[in-house]
């Protein structure tokens, strides 16, 4: 799932591994791409169903 913003949005990755969803906030600088963890309560902003469970 993607968010798009201008320069910055957060995407979700499943992990078949752990079998979880992990967030991060990915900023767009210049040519370049900082991603980083999205922290917890960023990730459920963008998943309401996602409070239910907390």
């Amino acid at each position: 799932m993607k968010v798009p913003t201008e320069s910055e949005w957060l995407e979700a990755f499943w992990c078949d591994q752990c079998l979880g969803v992990t967030w991060y906030h990915v900023k767009k600088c210049g040519s370049a791409y900082l991603v980083t963890y999205a922290n917890h309560d960023s990730a459920h902003a963008l998943c309401p169903k996602a409070l239910i469970n907390r």
